[in-house]
């Protein structure tokens, strides 16, 4: 016998659906569907919807046996387990409606475009765990409100995307050589002393300055005579 887990009012919400088929009216295929492609644990993640009469609640079900409790009202560690468990099982099936949609056919085309509205879902408090196994409650609904976003089960316990590499390093410019100490302004002043003892030599051989060099020797006294 299948356990009720919540009640949900109707006109809270917005219905999703595909070429004017709503998700949660193809209950029996979509589960069946999951259950062939993934197993079981899969397929238990989809409460079984009921609608009553005036189509004004929805009572949700589940097979699994044991008490439903709402993951916001477990411990924090336990909440945690199962959130990303419920995001790895959302992912396969999210896998799964891409490989239908991709494949020839209109019908498999069809059943992957509504397999791909159960992991949407009107809000948080939607997930429940029954003994640990996590089932979604209102998938294929969106908040009533105009333009209100489904929210994504997949998106649970996702592993996030790496962070953009550190920007390199510019690179370093190499200081500039100091000069050899003790060269100072020195260099040129040897080149400049050999001009002017050049410069000198030539009026000294022109007679406008005394030569630079010793006169001739004059003759020693004959030291015969003395």
């Amino acid at each position: 016998m299948n356990n009720l887990i919540a009640t949900s009012r109707r006109g809270e919400m917005r219905a999703l659906a595909v070429q004017g088929i709503f998700a949660t009216d193809c209950y029996a295929q979509l589960r069946g569907l999951v259950a062939r492609h993934l197993g079981p644990a899969h397929a238990a993640l989809l409460a079984e919807p009921q609608h009553d009469a005036g189509k004004r609640q929805i009572d949700w079900y589940t097979d699994l046996p044991g008490t439903a409790v709402r993951c916001a009202d477990l411990p924090a560690d336990e909440a945690r387990r199962v959130q990303a468990r419920a995001g790895e099982l959302a992912r396969d099936i999210l896998e799964t409606a891409r490989r239908l949609r991709e494949s020839s056919g209109h019908e498999h085309g069809l059943s992957g475009e509504l397999l791909a509205l159960v992991p949407r879902h009107a809000s948080e408090g939607d997930l429940w765990a029954v003994n640990g196994q996590p089932v979604l409650i209102n998938w294929g609904f969106a908040q009533g409100g105009a333009g209100a976003e489904a929210q994504d089960l997949s998106r649970l316990g996702a592993t996030p995307p790496p962070a953009p590499p550190a920007p390199a390093a510019p690179p370093t410019t190499p200081p500039p050589v100091a000069p050899t100490a003790g060269r100072g302004c020195l260099w040129w002043l040897l080149p400049l002393l050999l001009l002017l003892l050049l410069l000198w030599l030539l009026l000294a051989a022109l007679g406008y300055l005394p030569s630079p060099l010793p006169a001739a020797c004059a003759p020693l006294p004959d030291t015969a005579a003395l």
